[in-house]
């Protein structure tokens, strides 16, 4: 059997990407001052505190449904929360040849108006939110312009991060979690983490509970106040 060249290069082209090695975690600075490549003495070092609240006005919220053989998202119920923060502790400063920032990720709460109650849709009235497994690990990467990618997986055998959503007085428990949940963070005189994922069902789960539940929130960095993700 004869093959073209233009097949033979094709198949030479994927055989390349497939042996071609991962490419590396790209480096970060958590940096001050709004630069590219963050100077010496400008960066946040180890131990710096990195905690985010919501947007005012403002809501986390889990959307919880499946997906017909259309491939279109049936929502079956909705979970908002005016209420949430995100508190960290970075483990290492960056920089150099991929190195990117290390965090523990210590908090994620979620509430409502000071209490515990989120109002949900679908016959469901209100739910509470508990974000498991913590602490976990956390992964700042640069992206582009000043901004980064931050990537939350699992640390110390904690399990995924994912979220128990319990409603009608614990009658309706719901699990749903990623193994790798990823925040993008804008850079500037206030930093802004942003989420939107999908996650899946977890084990325990009532049989009541969607396949899927997307995470949406919008924060705003409090700790510390400016920051910007450089390039090294």
């Amino acid at each position: 059997m004869r093959y073209s060249k233009a097949l033979c290069l094709a198949l030479c082209v994927v055989m390349a990407a497939m042996l071609a090695p991962a490419a590396p975690a790209s480096a970060a600075r958590l940096c001050e001052e709004n630069s590219a490549k963050c100077k010496a003495g400008k960066f946040y070092k180890t131990g710096e505190a990195l905690e985010a609240k919501l947007v005012g006005g403002k809501f986390a919220v889990f959307r919880a449904g499946k997906f017909n053989e259309s491939g279109v998202f049936e929502l079956a119920f909705e979970v908002a929360c005016n209420e949430s923060v995100i508190n960290a502790k970075t483990t290492n400063e960056g920089g150099g040849t991929g190195t990117p920032v290390l965090s523990e990720v210590t908090g994620a709460t979620f509430g409502w108006m000071g209490g515990a109650n989120c109002p949900a849709t679908g016959g469901l009235n209100n739910c509470t939110v508990t974000s498991l497994g913590r602490p976990y690990q956390g992964s700042i990467e640069f992206t582009a312009g000043t901004n980064g990618l931050w990537s939350i997986v699992e640390k110390g055998g904690g399990g995924q991060p994912r979220v128990e959503l319990s409603c009608l007085g614990k009658t309706v428990v719901c699990f749903y979690g990623k193994n790798i949940l990823e925040v993008s963070i804008v850079g500037g005189m206030t930093w802004l983490p942003t989420v939107n994922q999908k996650l899946e069902k977890g084990a325990g789960s009532a049989g009541a509970c969607p396949a899927v539940a997307f995470y949406l929130a919008e924060y705003e960095g409090v700790k510390p106040g400016k920051m910007w993700i450089a390039d090294e």
